[in-house]
């Protein structure tokens, strides 16, 4: 589970972010209280968290009922976050185009 947050780390993610993203993904958890029982964090601590990891893609918010939240699939993670870097990739060639 260290190496696995540490590579999440490595994407960006914050290390309590991390270890919420694997929590959720190795307990098929869905609900905060169960979250901030077991990682020992506070719930706008854990709010604020669950928003950002929404907002970079790693989870979603289930529509009826904003307090159960569900993973999105390390693999398809993986996959946007790879299509993303290799965009960020072909933006500097063209930069470095531009001065040749």
């Amino acid at each position: 589970m260290e190496k696995l947050v540490k590579e999440l780390m490595s994407l960006g993610l914050t290390e309590k972010e991390a270890n919420i993203y694997v929590f959720f993904a190795q307990n098929n958890s869905d609900k905060k209280n169960e979250v901030m029982s077991q990682l020992q964090i506070g719930e706008q601590e854990l709010t604020d968290s669950l928003k950002r990891l929404t907002k970079k893609g790693f989870i979603r918010i289930k529509l009826q009922d904003s307090n159960i939240f569900s993973v999105i699939p390390l693999e398809i993670v993986m996959e946007r976050l790879i299509k993303e870097k290799l965009r960020e990739v072909q933006e500097i060639k063209g930069e470095i185009r531009e001065y040749e």
